[in-house]
């Protein structure tokens, strides 16, 4: 069984000039996001025979992952003109939501007594989910 869980939180500065990020769509130039992800395998194996040598592995891998993603202006006009390196309006509010469920099987004959060839097969099945949630697009417009 292998389990495992992290996070990753990053704040951006992009040199992107005010009047693209003036547009409704744009989300701006600065990238405020935080991640949170884990996961885990579990998985089992029996090695034996049924008229050759055969192993048999069979388990379930599932993760996780949310994130909140928010995007600010990069600059406040100060004056008329445009003060970058700051964090201004916020353009961006969103979250994302993501989990898989892999449930698989395996199984590996071994047609000689040299180590090759094998013959096998694999059947793995993916569920995957994913959700976007956007609360707040842009404060201009």
């Amino acid at each position: 069984m292998m389990a495992y869980a992290g996070e990753r939180e990053m704040t951006q500065y992009q040199s992107i000039p005010y009047q693209p990020q003036l547009r409704p769509t744009h989300a701006g130039g600065v990238i405020d996001m935080q991640r949170h992800y884990q996961g885990i395998d579990t998985r089992w194996t029996h090695r034996g025979e049924l008229l050759v040598p055969m192993t048999f592995t069979t388990g379930l891998n599932y993760e996780n992952l949310s994130e909140n993603r928010r995007g600010y202006e990069n600059f406040v006009m100060n004056n008329g003109a445009p003060d970058y390196g700051v964090k201004g309006a916020k353009r961006r509010d969103e979250r994302n939501l993501m989990w898989n469920v892999d449930p698989y099987l395996q199984t590996n004959w071994q047609l000689t007594q040299k180590a090759l060839p094998r013959r096998g097969c694999t059947l793995q099945l993916r569920v995957v989910r994913l959700e976007r949630s956007l609360c707040a697009r842009s404060q201009r417009g």
